[in-house]
């Protein structure tokens, strides 16, 4: 008999537990993603396509505040002054090319200097290894053309009169 009514009680808490979830995830604001708005043909195709830009750029607009309200809400939950950091690096992001917003575990950049030239672009490691090699090489390709003379003269110094650079090893001691 008690085995019984414990099983019960057991079955019970469950249960309560599981509408308790689905609960929450009914009250979570903008969750479930808008549906892609569908080509409405009236007969004019040219009303049709400017009806339809129309309603992919309302669509657009709106999946991107639903992602960003998802993504705040949580950072939110897991660190309350993370939004701080968002917004600090929502400025930083429109002014350069560089995404400044860490994905790793911790929440720190990393700048490494490969070549050591004034004004020459550091690699900056956010934790996206594809992202952050994009980055780098699109800012080297930007000085590289701003600065022609400066790149030559130290290409010709360090590759050795084979006009390829060799990346410098270190060497350790045991």
């Amino acid at each position: 008999m008690k085995q019984c009514f414990r099983f019960q009680f057991h079955l019970l808490i469950c249960m309560l537990l599981i509408s308790l979830a689905g609960y929450s995830q009914n009250k979570a604001s903008n969750a479930s993603p808008i549906p892609m708005p569908k080509l409405q043909s009236t007969g004019n195709v040219e009303v049709d396509r400017a009806n339809h830009a129309k309603a992919l750029q309302n669509w657009k607009e709106q999946e991107r505040n639903r992602v960003e309200q998802l993504r705040s809400n949580s950072l939110d939950s897991k660190n309350p002054s993370a939004k701080s950091k968002v917004a600090k690096t929502k400025s930083n992001t429109q002014s350069s090319s560089v995404n400044p917003n860490p994905v790793g575990k911790d929440d720190r950049i990393r700048e490494t200097t490969i070549i050591n030239l004034p004004g020459y672009p550091k690699y900056i490691s956010t934790g996206n290894p594809s992202l952050d090699e994009k980055n780098y090489q699109n800012a080297k390709a930007d000085w590289i053309n701003a600065n022609p003379e400066e790149y030559s003269k130290y290409v010709s110094e360090h590759s050795g009169h084979s006009g390829k650079l060799k990346r410098n090893t270190s060497k350790s001691t045991k």
